[in-house]
């Protein structure tokens, strides 16, 4: 035996004693000594991606078990590690190559099958998927997990009702299999059985609190007539809040069922839904607004048990931009216990509290002293909010980047507006980062692309317009090995999204004060360019969508929102009003606006606009009624916007009734993108894009 060899399956043998011993590193050092001394040594191979991926380092793992195929291309098991590297490493097409030869040269290996099926579903192509799935399952029926593939694979192809079977089928083989409920929640949602997309949702949480199942129970809840509030449900939807299981504003309804409209201070529910959401409900704001009138007038009230409950309503008129309502007596009395506090180095905690349920804090002299002070946690906590907050977002202004200049004067307009009121308000978000690759993400929400970038892991990513960040910061979590810039015409607004983001740890995601207009400043292209809610305030759409168009790269994506002509007709009303009324877009005005809107009798139609997010907020009436510059548009518009700058329409983001409808109105998948049908649609149902169009295109290639 040469001496090469024999050192060989010496390391081998340390390799295999500390891979016992959960060594992992040890062993792969080892490992990998042995197949460098011996390159034909295949055991040491196998070994070395066997460890490997254990170890996480799929592509370490794929150039091991790549070798090893190499030496013994008849092993079916050894084409199977392979292909799970390469899933691993996101490489569907070479891991399917791998995974139909193992399946060769092994037929009865059913996990080989139930592996072509997962790649063919990564890879848009569910008709395969599910015939793979199907040989899965004939050789192992009680393959849990197979039957919930194939229950994707089926909803894929729109067989609602197959795919429910197979997922009851999978749940029946393994009941605390967590995804196979929320597939099954997700089915019933596409139905509209939002009471049994709950069920689903807290057997899915009993089981497991994973992202999904969290995800599934706000949707759930929000889709369900109003349900029992068992303490359970309570308990459940308070942590939703609290933790950011989704966008707290989307469950402030729910939320409000569950608490029957009425304000108990008590309740942790109510408290953390006015920490953490802006809302609009008539019944609960004149209570919240009694409320804190009492606070002023009643010193009983002051007492240690409505403490936390004070704090939590004055961080929510801080939140909602001090929107409600006063009179002169509450005015006088709020003013009187600011002026308290001027200066104050040990200030009275209840004067801190009332005066931050009518203004800001942070803008009272001394107000960063405070800071510093040994105060009960919720005051603490809102000094938090109101004082530290701004102080550090004002500091992270003077820092950000600018490309190009702003004079426009429809710019500068626009600017000035969201400088006074950042928009949109908002206080969390869901923290978990998606643990699949960018491409797998575009594959599961696109399919087959036309024009590829299917294979982009980490995408350059513009959002442009990003106001105060949410809409950037979800895309950060979504794509979380991108590369991303959002800008904004608003230092303030981009000051709190800045903030937020480096709270979050988000280091994939950088800001830039600029007006998308002078984008040709920036000598970059990118493979996704965002842009919602923005175009439209622009003096001309379509120059936005031209500089927007020309940032983007041949066959990337451009996903738009714009306001629709149809769906705005109850917003126009509402503008009309306030210009007959004179009033201003000041927080005075607008408050007084609020009130006469909210005194229009029953069944006026400028009433739909009442009960929307954006009326529960300053910032939001002022964007919604009172914006400096709108424009409104059609599908037949938009088509022709294609059209001249070479895009093909891909679809809507819309909500899941709206799809339902429309798939019954137009059953040929096609209609799906086909903004013909869509005009006939919204021509049926002007209210359907109450929001705005929500739309994705590519750009074609050149």
């Amino acid at each position: 035996m040469s001496s090469e060899r024999s050192a060989a399956e010496a390391a081998f043998s340390r390799g295999i004693a500390l891979s016992r011993q959960g060594a992992l590193e040890a062993a792969a050092t080892a490992f990998a000594e042995a197949a460098r001394l011996q390159p034909l040594y295949a055991e040491a191979h196998n070994n070395l991606g066997i460890v490997s991926a254990q170890l996480g380092r799929f592509a370490d793992a794929a150039s091991a078990f790549g070798a090893v195929v190499s030496l013994r291309p008849e092993i079916a098991a050894l084409h199977g590690s392979l292909g799970n590297a390469l899933a691993q490493l996101d490489r569907p097409e070479e891991a399917l190559a791998a995974f139909e030869r193992a399946a060769a040269l092994d037929p009865r290996l059913a996990a080989a099958h139930a592996n072509i099926g997962v790649m063919h579903d990564r890879l848009g192509r569910p008709t395969q998927a599910l015939a793979a799935f199907d040989a899965a399952l004939a050789l192992v029926p009680g393959d849990a997990n197979a039957h919930l593939n194939r229950g994707l694979a089926l909803r894929n192809l729109g067989d609602l009702a197959a795919a429910q079977a197979a997922f009851e089928r999978a749940i029946a083989l393994a009941p605390a299999m967590v995804e196979a409920h929320v597939a099954l929640g997700y089915a019933f949602l596409a139905e509209g059985l939002g009471t049994k997309a709950l069920a689903q949702a807290e057997a899915a949480l009993n089981a497991k609190e994973t992202a999904s199942a969290k995800r599934l129970f706000c949707e759930a809840l929000g889709a369900s007539p109003p349900v029992a509030p068992t303490p359970a449900l309570v308990q459940a939807l308070e942590r939703a809040l609290r933790e950011a299981w989704t966008r707290p504003s989307d469950l402030a309804r729910p939320a409000l069922a569950l608490l029957g409209n009425r304000l108990d201070p008590r309740s942790a529910l109510l408290a953390a839904l006015l920490r953490a959401a802006i809302f609009s409900d008539a019944k609960m704001e004149s209570q919240l607004t009694q409320w804190r009138r009492r606070l002023l007038f009643e010193p009983a009230l002051r007492t240690e048990a409505h403490l936390g409950f004070a704090c939590a309503l004055a961080e929510h008129c801080f939140n909602n931009e001090f929107v409600f309502a006063t009179d002169p007596e509450e005015d006088v009395l709020a003013a009187a216990a600011a002026n308290r506090l001027v200066g104050a180095q040990a200030p009275d905690v209840w004067d801190l509290v009332a005066a931050a349920c009518y203004a800001p804090l942070g803008e009272l002299q001394g107000a960063a002293e405070w800071l510093a002070l040994t105060l009960p946690a919720p005051v603490a906590a809102l000094l938090a909010v109101q004082v530290e907050a701004p102080l550090r977002e004002k500091a992270i202004r003077a820092g950000l980047p600018k490309i190009g200049t702003i004079a426009a004067p429809v710019s500068l307009a626009v600017q000035a507006q969201y400088e006074a009121n950042p928009y949109p308000r908002w206080t969390r978000l869901p923290p978990e980062k998606s643990p699949v690759s960018g491409a797998q993400t575009l594959r599961a929400r696109f399919g087959h692309l036309p024009f590829g970038l299917g294979t982009r892991t980490a995408p350059d990513i513009l959002i442009a317009g990003c106001g105060t960040g949410q809409h950037a910061v979800e895309r950060a979590l979504e794509y979380p090995a991108a590369k991303i810039l959002a800008v904004d015409l608003s230092l303030a607004s981009l000051g709190y999204a800045a903030r937020k983001a480096d709270e979050m740890g988000l280091g994939n995601l950088a800001f830039a004060h600029a007006d998308l207009l002078q984008l040709g400043a920036l000598a970059r292209t990118f493979d996704i360019v965002e842009s919602v809610g923005v175009l439209h305030h622009l003096a001309e759409p379509q120059a936005g969508f031209a500089a927007l168009s020309g940032r983007l790269r041949p066959g990337g994506l451009f996903r738009i929102g714009l306001y629709s002509a149809y769906a705005r007709t109850t917003v126009v009303a509402v503008r009309d009003f306030i210009a007959a009324r004179g009033f201003a877009p000041t927080a005075a005005d607008i408050r007084r606006c609020r009130q006469e809107l909210r005194a229009l009798p029953p069944g006026d139609p400028r009433r739909l606009a009442l009960d929307t997010f954006d009326f529960g907020s300053t910032g939001g009436c002022r964007d919604l009624f009172f914006h400096v510059q709108e424009h409104r548009h059609t599908l037949p518009e938009i088509a022709d916007w294609l059209r001249h700058f070479g895009f093909a329409f891909l679809g809507f983001d819309v909500a899941a009734d709206v799809a339902r409808g429309f798939a019954q109105a137009y059953p040929d998948p096609g209609a799906k993108t086909d903004l013909a049908c869509w005009d006939e649609f919204e021509r049926r149902h002007p209210l359907v894009f109450s929001g705005m169009y929500q739309f994705w295109a590519q750009k074609k290639l050149a």
